[in-house]
């Protein structure tokens, strides 16, 4: 009797430790999947498990980040205008705190990115900062859907690979903070549905 009990309080437990491994890979599963430009995830959540809206936030790997980070200088990297006009991006952050969103409008979770921005950024944004789209795009590639995202915004136009292989620029969207004197505050790659601690207490 003993031992057919113990049997089958072992099988029971097993299943039980089995269904809970499976639940945990479901749950790391939904919170890497999201969306890249390279084809990789971007650390956006699966938004349609509200369960994880609290989970961690994992780690991206070393080489999703750019080569620059908080206290670098900003690169001097050119764009384009919504004109056509060529500029850097040291003309353009020069004595004004900024935050730039580097975006792409093949990009589901940019979209995500500015439909929670355009919320947020309403209530906590600091009246001084200068809020920048930077479209991965040509210029002479926006089209409708383009033009639409980035309606109401100050938009420039930048160069994707050059921005991937000069700077490891490669996860979309990406969010980073800049001072008054071109300085890096604060950086954050891919978006899960919040702004890290650090955007936001830079922002405000």
């Amino acid at each position: 009797m003993k031992s057919a009990l113990r049997r089958i309080f072992g099988s029971t437990y097993i299943k039980v430790a089995f269904g809970g491994v499976v639940a945990a890979c479901g749950i790391v599963a939904g919170v890497y999947i999201g969306f890249a430009l390279t084809g990789t995830p971007s650390y956006t959540l699966n938004l349609d498990d509200p369960s994880l809206v609290r989970a961690p936030e994992p780690k991206p790997p070393e080489d999703y980040f750019p080569t620059f980070e908080a206290g670098d200088l900003f690169p001097w990297a050119e764009y384009q205008d919504e004109l056509g006009a060529v500029g850097t991006f040291e003309d353009l952050l020069k004595g004004q705190r900024s935050v730039l969103l580097f975006v792409h409008p093949g990009c589901e979770p940019c979209h995500e990115l500015l439909y929670r921005w355009s919320a947020w950024s309403g209530m906590n944004l600091a009246p001084d900062i200068q809020v920048v789209l930077c479209v991965g795009l040509a210029l002479d590639e926006a089209d409708d859907d383009t033009r639409a995202m980035i309606d109401g915004y100050q938009s420039v136009f930048v160069d994707r690979t050059a921005l991937r292989e000069s700077y490891n620029l490669k996860v979309w969207p990406t969010t980073i903070c800049v001072d008054e004197y071109g300085l890096i505050t604060a950086l954050q790659v891919g978006f899960r549905g919040v702004f890290s601690q650090e955007i936001a207490r830079n922002l405000r």
